[in-house]
């Protein structure tokens, strides 16, 4: 994924002048955006399963509220003042708000398994093992 977003990334003018047309060129910037905030959220996508794995649905449902809260805000923000361009930093800035929560709530789920593990280790077992 990562090799084709580079060339999405590089080769954006290109790709908008051969799919739509050199009257869309303005918009090879809003692509160059969005594909920054797909790699985010792609390479980002396995927390969501470690949550879930970690027995915290809930938390995975509030961190999808929270990034999606996020997201609408930085639309109605962004959009009237930027157009196309604001759209694509709101998606952006969702990406990033979205894997942050997410890391967060994991670490802290992490820290709560670590302690509850070790409060059920027996005495006789070495920790340091």
């Amino acid at each position: 994924m990562v090799p084709v977003a580079i060339f999405i990334f590089i080769f954006s003018d290109q790709i908008i002048n051969l799919v739509f047309g050199k009257e869309y060129l303005p918009s090879s910037n809003t692509l160059r955006i969005v594909t920054v905030a797909v790699v985010i959220s792609q390479l980002t996508f396995w927390i969501s399963p470690a949550l879930l794995a970690f027995g915290r649905p809930g938390l995975r449902t509030l961190m999808g509220l929270g990034s999606t809260v996020s997201y609408i805000v930085l639309l109605f923000l962004l959009v009237p003042k930027f157009s196309h361009i604001g759209a694509a930093f709101a998606f952006l800035g969702y990406a990033i708000v979205r894997p942050s929560i997410s890391i967060l709530s994991l670490r802290a789920s992490m820290n709560e398994k670590k302690k509850l593990i070790e409060i059920n280790v027996p005495p006789t077992i070495d920790r340091k093992a």
